[in-house]
């Protein structure tokens, strides 16, 4: 009989083409290890990052959270979700409160009704807010400030970053879980778990792009002076474009062109030689042909260049350009193509790096790849949340316990309004 607790993380990533599941709990040393692990490729119930049959991601997350149990040997009761969404906007906004406590020091609730004011938006009623991140806050005339509890002035401002998406889509992937007797203690913006999981804080200090090149989408965040300035999805732009051009280039099936890219393909010119050949193999029992490998990065390197120009126009009408001096940083499967680095420089003319994870204990090295970024970081948000911190006095957990339950109570109302 396998264990049921609630003493696990599990984290659940449902993509553009699989999901992923991580079950972690608490080593002897208080750090996360990771004791289960799930993949199911078969997922066509989402297009695009949106739900579009929901019995077959019903089934795709039954498949991968059956593989993470059956290897944890525990049972999952509560999850935290990752998702790419449908029309994703974001937007800046600012609240103003005044200190309640005695001798004007900024209590809690001061900081909530600053929050709370910033984020009271008009919004079409077809949309929901998903995030509310804050940026900064100012006290009286001293800004750039983290976090103002306990210190002292009369007028407190906050400015905040505010993701909102199209009700149906969160509707849809809860409604999914609620169907599997599973309780979600919190769902992010895949956005959001990339950027816990392989960002710097240097980089959020200095302003960064963090590109997620999924299947389907290409998820984009902007953080400067170390708040998230700015989010958004692209929908229809990712390595699936690739494996179509391939496909047609090459005049090979769709599965031929996805086992070619992820074996062979290169983005860069500089990463190959007019020597080196490849073998590709035909259709209707056909000789395989033999290609140079650079007739590939033929194919693959325009769709890139246009994938970073899209972007890098779509940060200039949104004046970001001058953001991003701490560089661009790529995470997702397509980040796993060679020479990527290179192109995406000549578009953006700075520095490129492809992400590099957190280790995590145990099965951990199995997710420590930029394909696997939105899971790695759920565990880290999850770790936040739930309360698991090492070393620390009774009275420091007790204050984060306290803070925890607080944000836990907030995510709570935020799932009970889609029923």
């Amino acid at each position: 009989m396998r264990g049921r607790d609630d003493d696990l993380i599990v984290a659940v990533d449902v993509g553009s083409c699989k999901v992923v599941v991580a079950i972690a709990a608490q080593d002897d040393t208080g750090e996360l290890s990771v004791i289960g692990l799930g993949c199911s490729e078969s997922n066509t119930g989402v297009k695009d990052g949106c739900i579009v049959n929901i019995n077959s991601i019903r089934d795709a997350i039954t498949e991968a959270i059956n593989q993470a149990e059956m290897q944890a040997g525990r049972e999952v009761r509560n999850v935290f979700i990752a998702v790419s969404g449908k029309d994703i906007k974001s937007q800046n906004e600012q609240g103003i409160s005044t200190a309640s406590g005695m001798n004007k020091e900024i209590r809690r609730n001061d900081i909530e009704r600053a929050v709370e004011q910033a984020k009271g938006i008009s919004i079409s009623s077809d949309r929901r807010i998903l995030h509310v991140l804050p940026r900064w806050y100012k006290v009286d005339k001293q800004d750039n400030i983290q976090d103002p509890l306990g210190m002292f002035g009369t007028r407190l401002e906050a400015e905040v970053h505010i993701i909102t998406t199209e009700e149906t889509a969160i509707r849809n992937v809860l409604m999914c879980f609620q169907r599997m007797n599973l309780e979600v203690n919190a769902i992010f913006l895949q956005n959001i778990a990339d950027a816990k999981a392989v960002l710097s804080e240097d980089e959020k200090e200095l302003g960064v792009l963090l590109l997620d090149i999924g299947a389907q989408t290409t998820n984009v965040s902007v953080y400067y002076k170390q708040a998230p300035s700015y989010t958004t999805v692209f929908q229809k732009m990712g390595g699936d474009q690739i494996t179509f051009d391939l496909s047609k280039g090459f005049g090979i099936p769709l599965g031929t062109a996805e086992k070619l890219k992820c074996e062979v393909g290169i983005a860069d010119y500089e990463c190959t030689n007019e020597l080196e050949k490849i073998q590709i193999p035909a259709v209707g029992g056909r000789a395989a042909k033999i290609h140079k490998r650079s007739e590939v990065v033929d194919y693959i390197q325009p769709r890139l260049l246009e994938i970073f120009g899209t972007i890098r126009e779509n940060l200039k009408n949104n004046d970001l350009l001058d953001c991003i001096n701490g560089g661009v940083v790529i995470t997702g499967g397509t980040a796993l193509l060679p020479g990527i680095e290179s192109v995406a420089q000549q578009v953006f003319g700075v520095a490129v790096r492809v992400a590099t994870l957190k280790p995590y204990g145990g099965l951990g090295d199995k997710i420590n790849s930029p394909e696997y970024s939105v899971v790695n970081g759920i565990l880290g948000l999850g770790d936040e949340l739930s309360g698991y911190y090492g070393g620390g006095s009774t009275e420091t957990k007790h204050k984060r316990s306290e803070g925890k339950n607080t944000f836990m109570t907030k995510v709570s109302d935020f799932i009970k309004q889609f029923f």
